[in-house]
């Protein structure tokens, strides 16, 4: 039945074919025969024909190591020279027939060498290379077992891939158990290809050498393969294989071409490899190779997405992502990676390459939404459902693949404004801290949600590990443990503010036991200074000269600033960056000792209306000062957003108002400020009332929070060229000031600001803008908002008015009303206090300098020349 003894027929014997039609069970039931005439067909390159038959061999004798090993063969061997239906599918079916083909052999002791061969190259084209290596080696490095730990066939191709795959240590260590002549031969040719001193002539050498010693058929190939890659075309021992029908012809083709590439001619081989794309995967894959050896990066891709769809193959479709990238292409990276995620079958390894690159690119381009979405949808894949779903996590450590998803949902989160679930989300599957980036987001969150012993611990753990590499992350984690030792007593709060505990039940300070109070004892005088935490010499009169060299320095400037921001000559944003904090946090403070939010020109007033009007049931871009005037009027928010169709922000207004939200709770918790007034230092401390005002905004801005639609802008030029803003430090200042309004110019949409200095240049420049007090009024006067009503409005303004707006559109009466409520007097030298903007005209106000007969609400501190510091805690 076999014509040669040196190759199978490719056509089944006519007596074989006459048996099988005529259903003879001498032929049809006959494994042995099936098996030849299935190695017919995959000799002749009839690779479909030749699975369809193993299949049906092993129905009749299921589980025989022969068929599933052969099958398992032929599998593979379609995806290098055929045209495959489905790569992925193949390759992972060919993996478990082969496994169980090699169990089977174990069993016996059969030849289960033959079974871990294609084991191994199934795993190699799987990408899972460790497992490869480890195929022909012994526990715990891998899963061979005797005779299949001392075959020098699996070794040298264990060292070969170890090799092509950058581990050349590994390679050099297995290298040295390899003790035929052959394999040592070819050895010293992959490490002298794997040199990257080696020159062409020096790899050509070491190949010709390898292929003059070869003592077998398959290392006589290999070198052969190997001088086509160097350039050398003809190779006799190719040509004679191509001659006896033994190479298939889109293999020798594709060697051809690869000879081409290597002597200079890339567009000769691009040309042969073209004509043979839509006919082999090899021939594809070669294609998408010299592309990318150009640097075609885009053809590179789309051949690669072409091959990947036409032959099933995944890892194709997988490397056009990276071509895409690479091709500066990122929108079609993504969809291509987006595409791949939705198939079911898709390997694991490739699956997780693709999701950590959606991730990074989502955070990339500021899409935080985006970003936790993939970075959770990866968390689950790596761990399980169930450990996704469970109150309490699942109770064991995350496995290291799944840490990367961990903390990037983490940091999407927090970006985000979501704290909360940040804090849920670290609390559930308790990430291990890796690194910088890991400890400064675990310190995050534990600022916001408090401290415990066990969590300082932690804390004091890792300040003493980033001690000798990053001594201001060191310095960061004392500083937070040491403050956290000095919060005063006071009632524990919820995020919002509000007071959760029995009334008459308090928070106290962290009481940290031996020998955590050492560990920061010795934290302390071993750190460096640094801008999170320093110590002072001196005792108290040493503090009062490094306030004064320090913070006195600025005390000037920040009242100029002030003084500026009330005359409506700056931007409240200016003194903001002058204090160095948020903007929100700024106008809350009334750092400028009002919230300069009115207008007293009738002709920006009425352009007020018109723009608030018309932005109705339509997109409107929301200012961080709107977000910040409207905390002090609680509830309001959401009601008068509901009047537009959406109501964006860039990302760095909602930067602002979390930061604004942490920064209030930080400061709850503070002794007090510290800090230089009149050029001399003092220490205020919080009474409870002012606790009770802070908790107060806290609870009036965190509403805010879930709300917030942030939208990257990337680029403030138009802004600052259109408002001749320009030069000196204010180039360097905090974006949330002006990206709203770069925001509205970009999109078209009229823009919600209470900053009355901004407001007035934006309308200058024709851009439609609107303050609160305006849009206030126009819902008012809409019949469309029922709940907009005249004594709402009133109650609105004099909320307002409590909270040191100014320049607002009031009545004679409700200003005497709000003062008297207020505890002040009228005073001898009359003045007006109110300016008519817009709505129903006061009358002149008779009032003068307030002389309080009590000490009405206190607001929080001002912080136009301090900081609210911490205290040093007792120590």
């Amino acid at each position: 039945m076999i014509d040669s003894p040196q190759q199978m027929p490719e056509h089944v014997p006519d007596v074989v074919q006459q048996a099988l039609a005529a259903g003879d069970p001498a032929a049809t039931a006959d494994t042995n025969v099936l098996r030849f005439m299935a190695s017919c067909h995959v000799t002749a390159g009839r690779h479909d024909e030749g699975e369809a038959v193993l299949e049906r061999a092993l129905r009749l004798t299921p589980g025989d190591p022969d068929i599933q090993a052969e099958l398992a063969r032929c599998l593979l061997y379609r995806n290098t020279v055929g045209a495959p239906r489905q790569a992925f599918l193949d390759i992972g079916r060919a993996t478990r027939l082969a496994s169980a083909a090699r169990a089977e052999y174990r069993r016996w002791r059969g030849p289960s060498i033959r079974a871990a061969r294609v084991l191994l190259d199934a795993r190699v084209m799987a990408g899972d290379i460790t497992a490869a290596i480890g195929t022909a080696l012994a526990e715990p490095e891998g899963d061979a077992q005797d005779p299949e730990t001392s075959s020098q066939e699996l070794l040298v191709e264990a060292v070969r891939v170890a090799s092509q795959t950058g581990q050349e240590e590994r390679a050099a260590t297995l290298a040295e158990s390899v003790t035929g002549e052959g394999d040592r031969l070819q050895l010293l040719a992959h490490r002298c290809d794997a040199a990257p001193t080696s020159s062409r002539q020096a790899r050509i050498a070491a190949w010709e050498a390898a292929a003059a010693g070869a003592s077998s058929e398959d290392q006589r190939a290999m070198a052969a393969y190997a001088l086509a890659g160097l350039g050398v075309w003809p190779v006799p021992h190719l040509e004679r294989l191509h001659a006896e029908g033994a190479l298939a012809e889109a293999l020798y083709q594709t060697r051809w071409a690869k000879a081409d590439a290597a002597r200079g001619d890339g567009a000769a081989a691009v040309r042969r490899l073209r004509h043979w794309e839509s006919r082999s995967v090899v021939a594809a894959a070669g294609l998408v190779l010299q592309y990318e050896k150009q640097g075609e990066y885009s053809l590179a891709a789309e051949a690669a997405e072409r091959a990947g769809r036409r032959f099933g193959d995944t890892s194709l479709r997988a490397f056009a992502v990276d071509l895409w990238e690479r091709a500066d292409d990122r929108e079609r990276a993504r969809i291509a990676a987006l595409t791949l995620l939705t198939r079911p079958l898709l390997p694991d390894r490739t699956r997780g390459r693709l999701r950590r690159a959606l991730v990074q690119w989502a955070g990339e381009r500021g899409d935080w939404g985006d970003m936790e979405e993939h970075a959770l949808a990866g968390l689950a894949e790596e761990v399980g459902v169930d450990h996704m779903t469970a109150t309490e996590g699942a109770g064991r450590v995350l496995p290291p693949s799944a840490m990367d998803f961990a903390w990037a949902s983490i940091r999407a989160q927090v970006r985000n404004s979501s704290l909360e679930t940040a804090c849920d989300t670290l609390t559930r599957f308790a990430p291990q801290v890796r690194n910088e980036q890991d400890a400064r987001a675990w310190l995050t969150m534990t600022r916001w949600s408090g401290w415990t012993p066990a969590l300082a611990e932690t804390a004091l753990g890792l300040a003493e590990r980033f001690q000798p590499t990053d001594p201001e992350l060191s310095g960061l984690l004392t500083a937070a443990v040491l403050a956290a030792t000095g919060q005063p007593s006071q009632p524990a709060a919820e995020a919002d503010g509000s007071v959760s505990v029995p009334e008459g039940e308090t928070r106290h300070a962290l009481e940290l036991p031996e020998p955590l109070s050492g560990r920061l004892a010795s934290l302390l005088a071993e750190l460096p200074p640094s801008a999170a935490l320093m110590t002072v010499t001196g005792g108290a009169h040493g503090l009062a000269r490094y306030l004064e060299q320090t913070l006195g320095r600025r005390e000037v400037l920040l009242e100029a600033t002030a003084r500026g921001v009330r005359a409506g000559q700056l931007p409240v944003g200016m003194l903001a960056v002058m204090a160095q904090q948020p903007v929100t946090l700024t106008l809350l403070q009334r750092a400028a000792g009002v919230f300069p939010a009115g207008s007293a020109d009738p002709v920006h007033t009425a352009a007020e209306k018109k723009a608030a009007y018309e932005a109705l049931g339509r997109t409107a871009v929301v200012d961080v000062t709107a977000l910040a005037l409207t905390a002090f009027l609680p509830g309001r928010l959401g009601e008068i957003s509901a009047a537009f169709a959406s109501t964006p922000s860039p990302t760095t207004v909602c930067s602002d108002v979390f930061s604004t939200c942490y920064s209030l709770r930080e400061t709850e918790r503070s002794t007090g400020v510290l800090g230089v007034r009149d050029g001399r230092p003092f220490l205020a401390e919080y009474t409870d009332q002012d606790r009770q005002e802070i908790r107060r905004l806290a609870a009036a801005l965190s509403p805010a929070v879930p709300g917030l639609q942030p939208v990257e802008v990337p680029d403030l030029t138009e802004v600052r060229r259109r408002l001749n803003i320009s030069g000196g430090r204010i180039d360097d200042l905090n974006d949330a000031w002006l990206s709203a309004a770069q925001l509205a110019m970009d999109t078209g949409a009229p823009l919600w600001c209470d900053d009355a200095f901004l407001r007035t240049l934006l309308i200058a420049e024709g851009i439609p803008t609107f303050g609160s007090l305006a849009l206030l009024h126009v819902l008012t006067e809409h019949d469309d908002y029922p709940e907009f009503t005249t004594d709402r409005l009133d109650e609105d303004l004099c909320a307002l008015l409590t909270s040191q707006v100014v320049d607002l559109p009031v009545t004679s009466a409700l200003l005497a009303e709000t003062a008297a409520d207020d505890g002040w007097k009228a005073a001898p030298q009359p003045h007006s206090s109110a300016v008519p903007t817009c709505g129903r005209p006061p009358k002149a106000v008779p009032s003068g300098p307030r002389q309080p007969s009590r000490c009405g609400p206190t607001p929080p501190p001002n912080l136009a020349a301090g900081s609210a510091l911490r205290p040093m805690a007792r120590q």
